[in-house]
C-alpha cells in the first residue's frame, strides 16, 4: 500500500546570497515511497517460508539489505523573471545543486534533502534510481528495479504583499518506486537435499545389507539415486535366472526402432508356430500360426501382462548385431558375458545399467515414454507395485521355478532405479497382498520409498 507523501513547506531567510527581493522559500525535500518485494526463488522446489527456513539455516530472507541509490536531478526550470548572470549562478548553487539524499528506507519512504528556492518560476526534477548489493552473498541476490521515472513540479511565486516566495508542490502521476529483491535459494537447498540423501544411502545400506544377511535364500540387490549418482550394490554381481526381467532390453530396442523409423508402431510382425512360448500371457490360447500383431499391441502384451509370445514375435525382429549394438551401447568395454537381449542369465546390476538407460536417454529417444508409461502400468500388482507405490513405479518383474524379481524406476521427489532378485526365498514367491506374511520385495522396496518420502 502507498504511503502518503509527506510534503513539509516552509518560509526561511536566505542568508550568505546577496539581498533578494522576497524572502526564500524552503522545500523540506521531496517524499516518496520505495515499495521492496522479497521474493525467494528457489527453482523447482518449493517450500514455504517455514519450511525453507528449516531447509536452511542461513535464511535468506536475514540477509542484510542492499544499497538503494535514489538519484535527483533538474530537468527543465522556466524562471517568471529574467535573471543576471551572477544571480543565476547563485540561484544554480543554492537551489538546483542536491548533493545526497537523508535517508532511503528500502521498507518504506525515502526523503531527500530540502531545496532553497530564491526565485520565482516553475522547476521540474526527476528521480530514478539504482542498487548495488551491499552483503557478502551479493552473487546469490538480485534486483529487479522499477523502471519509472518519477516528475515533480515546484511552482515558485511571489507574494508582493509579504515579500516572500511561497512554493507548491506537485507529482507528476506515480510517486512510489516498486522493486523486487530476489535471493536465488536452488543451490543451497541442493545442498541440503543432497546431504540429506546421502545420510538416507548410508543408513539404507546398513539396512539393506542386514535385510539379505537375515533372510534365508539368495537375494541380489542393486539401488542407484538417478539425482546425486549413489549406488548401493549387495550381491548385485550375482547372477540369476533373468525370466521375464530379461523383457526390459527388447522393449528398448524396439523403441529406438521406432524412434529412426525402421519401425512403425502401426507396423505388423508375424507370429509362426516356432515362437510359441508357455508361462504369462495370453496369445499362447489365442495365436495362430501366420497371425499378425501391431509393433504397439505386441509391446502392450509384453510389458503390460508379460506376455512371453508377445515377447517372441518382438525379439524375433531384432537382428543379432542390434542385439550386440545394444550391450556396448549399455555397457560400453564392460560387457557382460553372457547375452543380454534374449539370454537368459541376469545380474541386478545389469538391470540397474539398462533402467539407467532407459531414464536418462528419454529426452533423446522419446519413445522410451512410451515404454516407461506402459510399465507404469502394468496388471502385476505384486512385488514393487504395492498400494504404496502406485502411480510411482515404472517396472518389469520376472518369475520362474523358484526365482522372483522385480526391476524397476521409482519416481519419486529423487527418483531411483531398483531390482531385487531372489532365488527360494518363500515370502517372495507369495502372490496376495492381503496375506499376514508381505511379499518380501513388497516389504523391502516399500521400506525404501517411505524412507525416501520422510526427505524434505
Amino acid at each position: 500500500m502507498k504511503k502518503l507523501v509527506l510534503l513539509i513547506i516552509s518560509i526561511v531567510a536566505l542568508t550568505g546570497c546577496g539581498e533578494p527581493e522576497f524572502e526564500a522559500v524552503v522545500v523540506d525535500g521531496f517524499v516518496i515511497d520505495v515499495d521492496v518485494e522479497r521474493i525467494i526463488d528457489q527453482g523447482d522446489s518449493e517450500y514455504d517460508d517455514d519450511e525453507l527456513a528449516e531447509l536452511v539455516s542461513d535464511f535468506v530472507i536475514e540477509v542484510e539489505p542492499v544499497e538503494l541509490a535514489l538519484n535527483l536531478e533538474l530537468v527543465n526550470a522556466e524562471f517568471e523573471h529574467e535573471l543576471s548572470a551572477e544571480e543565476l549562478a547563485a540561484s544554480d548553487e543554492l537551489a538546483f545543486m542536491i548533493s545526497q539524499v537523508v535517508e532511503v528506507d528500502t521498507q518504506g519512504q525515502a526523503s531527500f534533502t530540502e531545496i532553497t528556492f530564491t526565485h520565482a518560476g516553475q522547476f521540474e526534477y526527476r528521480i530514478t534510481q539504482s542498487a548495488g548489493l551491499a552483503d557478502d552473498n551479493g552473487e546469490n541476490l538480485s534486483w529487479i528495479l522499477d523502471d519509472l521515472e518519477i516528475y515533480i513540479t515546484v511552482i515558485v511565486t511571489e507574494d508582493e504583499e509579504a515579500e516572500v516566495l511561497r512554493a507548491s508542490v506537485e507529482f507528476l502521476g506515480d510517486s512510489s518506486f516498486t522493486n523486487q529483491y530476489i535471493a536465488n535459494v536452488e543451490e543451497e537447498i541442493t545442498a541440503v537435499l543432497t546431504d540429506e540423501l546421502e545420510q538416507l544411502h548410508d543408513e539404507l545400506e546398513i539396512i539393506l545389507q542386514e535385510i539379505v544377511d537375515d533372510t534365508l535364500g539368495q537375494v541380489g540387490i542393486s539401488y542407484y539415486c538417478l539425482t546425486t549418482g549413489r549406488h548401493i550394490s549387495i550381491n548385485g554381481d550375482t547372477e540369476f535366472n533373468s525370466a521375464s526381467t530379461r523383457k526390459l532390453p527388447t522393449h528398448m530396442i524396439i523403441a529406438q526402432h521406432v524412434q529412426d523409423g525402421s519401425l512403425a508402431w502401426d507396423d505388423h510382425l508375424t507370429y509362426t508356430s516356432d515362437l510359441y512360448a508357455e508361462g504369462s500371457g495370453s496369445l499362447q490360447y489365442i495365436a495362430q500360426h501366420g497371425d499378425t500383431f501391431t509393433v504397439r499391441k505386441l509391446v502392450e502384451y509384453s510389458i503390460i501382462y508379460s506376455d512371453n509370445i508377445a515377447n517372441e514375435i518382438l525379439l524375433n525382429a531384432i537382428t543379432a548385431s542390434e542385439r550386440e549394438r545394444f550391450a556396448r551401447d549399455v555397457f560400453g568395454d564392460d560387457l557382460p558375458d553372457e547375452p543380454i537381449v534374449g539370454g537368459w542369465v541376469i545380474t541386478p546390476n545389469w538391470q540397474t545399467e539398462m533402467f539407467k538407460v532407459l531414464y536418462q536417454d528419454r529426452d533423446v529417444v522419446e519413445e522410451y515414454e512410451v515404454i516407461l508409461e506402459y510399465k507404469m502400468n502394468t496388471t502385476w500388482t505384486d512385488r514393487f507395485a504395492t498400494e504404496l507405490a502406485d502411480g510411482y513405479v515404472a517396472h518389469t518383474p520376472g518369475f520362474s521355478f523358484g526365482y522372483s524379481h522385480d526391476s524397476g524406476i521409482f519416481f519419486a521427489d529423487n527418483p531411483y532405479v531398483l531390482v531385487i532378485m531372489t532365488l527360494d526365498v518363500a515370502t517372495a514367491m507369495t502372490w496376495d497382498p492381503d496375506l499376514e506374511e508381505p511379499n518380501f520385495i513388497s516389504e523391502v522396496s516399500d521400506m525404501m520409498l517411505e524412507m525416501h518420502n520422510e526427505l524434505p
